[in-house]
């Protein structure tokens, strides 16, 4: 059978002190049916003459400038050179295990699915393995409800995701959660990670992701309340301010936050179960929120008893709700 083509698609703005180790774990993939597309977006640094040798050496590099734009405008660029059936990121800081791409595609293939992450390990200024829920079912879950969802520089999809669904400047330093929102919520393609770990994520000082938290933690609010009232339902203000509060707030909620987040967790089931998604993973979620604000008393287990569907789940709540109250 004809091997499918793989284009690996990687964004680089002065990247001179990790590119060399970028590249290399790509080009030694043992999936060799690939052309890497490295885009350079206005680099001042020596990122042109590391790509420039490597170019010389190896056929399947496509090198593209541009002027500096950022990274989404620099991406959908990069896709317009694109030739492959599959398209891979890649980050000019971090290396690719030497089994990634074959390994993705292994799995893409015996699950079904149209575009998959992976687990990745972290080095440099923080050491730890990320792992992230593997079925579609969980991570359109997770979507709606801030939790894990895909790694960006792990992702491999098809090329047709991409020709349907963009990045977007719209929300800054969320350019990746907000494709995948577009995707998970408006079409139907499928989602999944490989639990295999296939990256190895370098943690430093200069990434975008410590340097504008703030304004990324805005965007993830942003273009989640956007995709949720685009494709999933008619939500209030106030029930997507409870959503973000009780999925990702380790304080104490408002009882009044607790019946908005319930009203929401209503709305969101409708739409997963006409869109046959396990509600399991929604329970189970729902139900932490409950027992972590048992403080609340019985009018909590109220609440759970109008929308819980899992009688062993009311059982361990009301035992919370009288260890919280010590009764």
């Amino acid at each position: 059978m004809e091997k499918k083509l793989i284009s690996v698609l990687m964004p680089v703005h002065n990247a001179e002190l990790y590119l060399i180790d970028a590249i290399r774990s790509v080009l030694d993939q043992d999936y060799r049916e690939i052309e890497f597309i490295i885009v350079d977006d206005g680099s001042t640094d020596a990122s042109l003459e590391i790509i420039r040798g490597f170019e010389k050496e190896d056929k399947r590099i496509v090198f593209l400038k541009k002027e500096n734009s950022g990274i989404v405008d620099t991406l959908n660029y990069g896709f317009q050179h694109v030739n492959g059936d599959f398209v891979a990121r890649m980050d000019a800081d971090d290396i690719c295990m030497g089994h990634r791409l074959s390994t993705q595609l292994r799995f893409m293939d015996e699950n079904n699915l149209d575009l998959c992450g992976s687990a990745m390990k972290l080095f440099g200024s923080s050491s730890r393995i990320k792992k992230y829920p593997t079925s579609h079912d969980e991570l359109i879950t997770n979507l709606a409800l801030y939790g894990k969802t895909i790694p960006h520089p792990t992702v491999l999809m098809k090329a047709e995701v991409l020709r349907s669904h963009s990045y977007t400047n719209r929300f800054p330093y969320a350019e990746d959660l907000a494709l995948w929102l577009d995707i998970a919520f408006g079409s139907n393609y499928r989602l999944g990670n490989c639990p295999d770990i296939l990256l190895n994520y370098r943690v430093h000082g200069k990434q975008t992701s410590k340097e504008k938290k703030q304004q990324q933690v805005a965007s993830t609010i942003s273009a989640t309340d956007y995709f949720l009232r685009e494709q999933c339902g008619i939500f209030t203000n106030q029930e997507l301010s409870a959503n973000y509060i009780l999925s990702k707030s380790r304080k104490r909620s408002s009882f009044q936050d607790l019946i908005d987040y319930s009203s929401f967790i209503g709305k969101i089931r409708d739409y997963l179960s006409i869109n046959k998604i396990n509600l399991s993973y929604l329970n189970d979620k729902y139900y932490e929120v409950c027992k972590k604000n048992a403080f609340h008393g019985f009018m909590v287990k109220d609440l759970f008893l109008k929308s819980a569907e899992n009688p062993t789940a009311r059982q361990k709540l009301e035992l919370g709700i009288k260890t919280a109250l010590k009764i």
